[in-house]
């Protein structure tokens, strides 16, 4: 067992009670014994993690509430297509959140009103919703708040700061190389079993009037999207950098 002075110790243990970098706390200590080197200060961090020791900010992470996002529409363009269904489902839980869209609201001009209400309220119980390619500027988050908007809903949406959104496009895509950053791809090259339901023009077409074996598909697949999305995440997770941002 190497041996580590009290100064050391005590440096690395106000680490755990501050926001101090592991860079920050090296050069401290570098400061103090300069052949000690970075990979020994991780090792005695870790070896006091394993006692118990936790950062504050760790902790706090534990008890937010967090969700997969996934949601399935008409079109691609949120001002000329529609949700088709939602689905959030709870991080390390059996448990869902979910609408779909009926014929008689696409044929009332309704559309999908009473599902952005209904996803609008869903989102109260998460405090972080992981999404693929739907974060600002790509498609789920800016689709639902469009939806809202031209249901004059934009009060229901969740305040600054209420709600953030994490995104594993970005991740994968800065941290993996990869000739396709599309979920079905990123399945096949992490090894995971479950595999997304293949997207059917016709049965898109046939969802957005309102057949009900088509929604029932839709329906599926969009289930098991946030299924696969979870996995994705999980698998990904300690290579993600990318900061908390809020919808």
């Amino acid at each position: 067992m190497e041996y580590w002075s009290t100064d050391e110790k005590n440096l690395c243990l106000k680490y755990f009670n501050s926001s101090t970098s592991e860079l920050t706390l090296f050069q401290k200590i570098h400061a103090l014994n300069p052949n000690r080197t970075y990979e020994a200060v991780m090792r005695q961090l870790r070896r006091m993690k394993a006692t118990g020791l936790e950062r504050g900010k760790d902790n706090a992470l534990k008890t937010l509430r967090v969700g997969y996002l996934d949601i399935e529409s008409s079109d691609l363009r949120a001002d000329w297509g529609y949700m088709l269904t939602w689905y959030i489902k709870t991080e390390g839980k059996n448990e869902y959140y979910s609408a779909r869209i009926k014929q008689s609201e696409i044929l009332s001009g309704q559309f999908d009103k009473r599902i952005t209400i209904e996803l609008l309220e869903a989102l109260k119980n998460y405090d972080i919703v992981w999404t693929h390619y739907g974060s600002d500027w790509r498609f789920d988050v800016p689709f639902i708040r469009t939806r809202a908007f031209a249901h004059e809903l934009q009060d229901q949406l969740p305040k600054r700061m209420d709600l953030f959104v994490k995104d594993t496009y970005p991740i994968v895509k800065k941290k993996l190389k990869l000739s396709s950053n599309r979920l079905a791809n990123i399945l096949e090259i992490l090894n995971i079993k479950e595999k997304k339901s293949p997207v059917s023009p016709k049965l898109w077409q046939l969802a957005r009037i309102g057949n009900e074996a088509a929604l029932d598909y839709v329906d599926n697949h969009n289930k098991r999207d946030v299924q696969v999305l979870e996995k994705v995440h999980q698998k990904i997770r300690s290579i993600d950098d990318t900061p908390l941002r809020s919808v």
